[in-house]
C-alpha cells in the first residue's frame, strides 16, 4: 500500500511512526505530501485527493474511515477491523475518523502547537483585578512590593498620606510622582522593602558618575583594560619560566660535555 501523510502535521507524523514500529513486514510505503519533491499528478491524484487520509493499493484509493479499516487490516488488527465494520460500530466508527481528521489541526501535537511560542506571561486573575481597581481608586496608588525575602508581594492598593507618603506594614515610603512604572494601562510605584524612596531611573546621574551606566562606555574600557593588563603579566611570567628552563637546560649541557 502507498500511504500518503501530511508530514508537516505533527499528528500525522505521531501516527505514521506507529505505523512504522507495527509494520514489521513492510507493506506499507510511506509518502510524504508536504515534500518539495511531491508531484501529485504522478499518482493520478489532485490537490482535492487531501482532504482526508488517502492511500492506494492494488489500484483502488482509499480515503478516510475506509483507509484506517484498510491499515488495520495490513498490519494484523483484525479484530478491530472487523467490530469497525459492524452496523452500529461502523457508523461511531466513520464518525469518530472523520472528526479527528477534521480537527487534527487543534490536536495537541500538530504543527501549529509545536511550532506555536511558549504562552506569553499571564498576570494572576486576582493581580488583574487589582491593577483594573487602580483606576477606580483616585485616592489610592498601585504599589508592587519587593521584600526582603527577594519576592514580589501581590499588587496592592494603598492610600497617599500627606500627598507623598504611603504605610506599607507599619513602615513609612516615599511616593514619588516621577517614579511611577507603566505595566500595560495601569500605573504603579515598585518599591523595595529596604529602601524608603521607590525604584526610579531618578538615580541615573549617579548612576553615570560612578561608571556603572549601561550607555556609558566606561565599564567596558575598565574591562578591556583589565584583560589586556592580565595578558600582558601572564605573558611576562611565562617568558620567565621559559629564560629560566633554558638556562638550566644550556647549563646541564655544557656540565655533561665537560665531562
Amino acid at each position: 500500500m502507498k500511504l500518503f501523510y501530511d508530514g508537516s502535521c505533527g499528528f500525522c507524523r505521531r501516527r505514521v511512526k506507529w505505523i512504522v514500529r507495527k509494520d514489521k513486514r513492510r507493506l506499507i510505503d510511506l509518502i510524504d505530501i508536504s515534500a518539495n519533491a511531491f508531484v501529485p499528478e504522478f499518482w493520478g491524484l489532485d490537490n482535492s485527493a487531501w482532504d482526508e487520509p488517502t492511500g492506494l493499493r492494488d489500484g483502488y484509493i482509499y480515503k478516510g474511515p475506509d483507509l484506517v479499516r484498510e491499515v488495520f487490516l495490513i498490519l494484523d488488527y483484525r479484530l478491530i477491523e472487523s467490530w469497525s465494520c459492524l452496523p452500529i460500530l461502523s457508523t461511531l466508527f466513520n464518525w469518530a475518523c472523520r472528526f479527528v481528521f477534521r480537527f487534527r489541526k487543534y490536536i495537541k501535537d500538530t504543527k501549529s502547537f509545536l511550532n506555536k511560542k511558549k504562552n506569553a506571561f499571564k498576570w494572576p486573575i486576582k493581580w488583574k483585578q487589582t491593577f483594573k481597581l487602580s483606576r477606580k481608586k483616585r485616592n489610592q496608588i498601585l504599589v508592587l512590593f519587593l521584600n526582603i525575602k527577594g519576592e514580589i508581594e501581590p499588587p496592592k492598593l494603598y492610600p497617599i498620606y500627606s500627598s507623598n507618603m504611603v504605610i506599607i506594614k507599619d513602615r513609612p515610603y516615599q511616593v514619588d510622582p516621577r517614579s511611577f512604572w507603566r505595566i500595560g494601562k495601569y500605573t504603579c510605584q515598585i518599591i523595595k522593602g529596604i529602601d524608603r524612596r521607590p525604584v526610579s531611573n531618578l538615580d541615573y546621574n549617579e548612576i553615570r558618575k560612578r561608571g556603572d551606566s549601561t550607555d556609558s562606555d566606561e565599564f567596558l574600557i575598565k574591562a578591556a583594560m583589565q584583560a589586556v593588563i592580565g595578558a600582558a603579566k601572564k605573558k611576562q611570567v611565562d617568558k620567565k619560566i621559559i629564560i629560566i628552563i633554558a638556562v638550566i637546560v644550556i647549563a646541564a649541557i655544557v656540565f655533561f660535555m665537560s665531562q
